[in-house]
């Protein structure tokens, strides 16, 4: 299966915000020999403030060869810029194996660079990495990875981060992804009602 395509969108260096609701997939396509990637979403800012809030996807491609790996999701503002506000749904999970291994999930990071700029994941916030199902003997994919990072910034944590690992119908459950959230000296903030799940998937052994 062919490989998904890369979205860019940057502001290039100057002026200017970015902001994102639009509907997004850059999925790898199925294949008998081997399952597409999937494809890499980047989102870019150099002086402005972005907030993202739409519905992206980029899953691997399922396969009876060797599975496809899950694409990423890329946030960054540089030392010039402001904050990130994120309220999208991203889906990228690994590549079903049919007699083999399940894909990788892929992940998500979020950087901003400026001192104290803030990183907002909102109640809408719904991330799913999940490993892709292997059956057979195999081994599910491994969870995803999801980090966050800022240069002395608040960072708050709403919605829901998932980074699972893949069940096997007769194997081992793949491993559970990550979840990491730096920054520096201000405070980190897990809202209520927020979740955070990076559990091995379940498997026969």
């Amino acid at each position: 299966g062919g490989s998904g395509g890369l979205v860019t969108l940057s502001t290039n260096g100057f002026h200017g915000s970015l902001y994102c609701t639009s509907t997004i997939d850059a999925s790898g396509g199925s294949g008998a020999t081997t399952g597409g990637a999937g494809g890499g979403l980047s989102f870019a800012v150099s002086q402005g403030e972005m907030a993202l809030s739409g519905l992206f996807t980029s899953n691997g491609g399922g396969s009876v060869g060797a599975a496809g790996v899950g694409g990423s999701l890329t946030g960054t503002v540089t030392a010039s810029g402001n904050s990130i506000t994120f309220g999208s749904t991203f889906t990228s999970n690994g590549g079903a194996g049919t007699g083999v291994a399940g894909g990788a999930a892929g992940s998500v990071t979020l950087t901003t660079s400026n001192a104290g700029a803030k990183i907002t994941l909102t109640s809408s916030t719904a991330l799913s990495l999940t490993g892709g199902t292997a059956s057979g003997a195999f081994t599910g994919g491994a969870g995803g990875a999801i980090a966050i990072t800022t240069n002395g910034g608040a960072i708050s944590i709403g919605g829901s981060s998932s980074a699972i690992g893949g069940a096997a119908s007769a194997g081992t459950g793949g491993l559970g992804g990550s979840f990491t959230a730096v920054s520096v000296t201000a405070p980190i903030t897990v809202e209520t009602g927020a979740s955070i799940n990076v559990s091995g998937g379940a498997g026969a052994t």
